[in-house]
């Protein structure tokens, strides 16, 4: 599972996606609800340092949610399914951040480049976390 400092390292030169993951760090808690980060979302009155504060902290604890479900999973799988899941989370990571950085380049330009970054990975993230827990039972 990437982290927020694995990603920057591997977005040199990506400005948009060190933008918003610059001040994120990994939190414990469970991601918002859709409602509470469209109220989140809502408030910040289109300002895109506000929305980027929404998506950062949604983001963030969905991607923590989505690792203790792969965790729950690889401990439920034995040898060749565990060698098959990991190669799938590394090839689906790969995926996440090719797809977010061309819809970013192909829906905005300028600063709002970052929030169409940063909305693209939480909805890639969500769907993962939906595939992982229909995976393992939960």
């Amino acid at each position: 599972m990437q982290t927020c400092q694995s990603i920057l390292g591997n977005t040199p030169g990506h400005w948009f996606a060190a933008l918003w993951l610059a001040a994120a760090c990994p939190a414990t808690a469970a991601p918002p609800t859709a409602a509470e980060h469209e109220a989140c979302m809502a408030q910040s009155g289109g300002v895109t340092s506000a929305m980027l504060d929404c998506l950062v902290e949604t983001n963030d604890r969905t991607d923590a949610e989505l690792g203790s479900s792969l965790d729950a999973l690889t401990r439920a799988l034995a040898g060749a399914q565990v060698d098959a899941l990991l190669q799938s989370q590394d090839d689906w990571e790969r995926f996440r951040q090719s797809t977010c950085e061309f819809e970013a380049r192909f829906t905005s330009e300028g600063s709002f480049a970052s929030v169409a970054f940063a909305d693209c990975w939480l909805a890639i993230t969500r769907q993962r976390l939906v595939w992982s827990k229909s995976l393992a039972g939960e």
